[in-house]
């Protein structure tokens, strides 16, 4: 809108400035990222490390985890690196800060992209944790275990052709540890984000 203002016979426009888009609080960036390019990305996922104490009230007690969402345990983080495999046996401790408990108690986010090429295959998850560990692909829950005996289970999958993100939560809070999630069957690839 302009504005035109006649004072001692001279003309004056004034404009409307530009509109400023609201800047992002600090700390919303999108950990996902983009897709990555397919075509020569890094498969595995970024995982994001925190450390839990024995003092947590998690720790060593029975805990449902339906929503990993609404639990501190992922909060702390003390480092993150790319995961090219998320295959992990039962010796394995890689947080350990000096905290009472360490190295037996911590937890892991991962994040990436999933894409599915074919669904001329069935899509079979591999999944088996020491504690506590869920899948999340494009935002759904797709598959969870919480069991201390590091059982791995087979779960079937029903994914279009597409890109996914995918999260996968982990938290070692009792007995022996260990993880693995991959998938056993199906024509997919999994990528850290671009």
């Amino acid at each position: 809108m302009t504005l035109i203002l006649l004072l001692a016979c001279s003309e004056y426009r004034v404009r409307e400035g530009e509109v400023v888009p609201v800047a992002e609080p600090p700390g919303s960036e999108d950990e996902l990222g983009s897709p990555p390019e397919w075509s020569d990305c890094y498969e595995g996922l970024t995982g994001y490390y925190a450390n839990l104490s024995e003092d947590h009230p998690a720790v060593e007690s029975f805990v449902t985890v339906s929503d990993p969402t609404l639990l501190d345990w992922w909060d702390q983080v003390v480092f993150d690196r790319f995961d090219p495999s998320l295959v992990f046996g039962p010796t394995w401790y890689p947080v350990d800060e000096g905290l009472s408990g360490d190295p037996d108690y911590f937890a892991v986010r991962w994040v990436g992209w999933l894409r599915v090429w074919s669904t001329d295959e069935p899509i079979e998850l591999m999944l088996g944790a020491g504690t506590d560990a869920i899948v999340s692909i494009d935002g759904a829950v797709v598959a969870s275990v919480d069991n201390s005996d590091y059982d791995p289970q087979l779960i079937p999958l029903e994914l279009d052709k597409g890109q996914y993100p995918i999260l996968v939560w982990y938290a070692h809070r009792e007995g022996p540890g260990g993880f693995q999630m991959r998938f056993q069957s199906g024509d997919v690839t999994y990528c850290a984000p671009e």
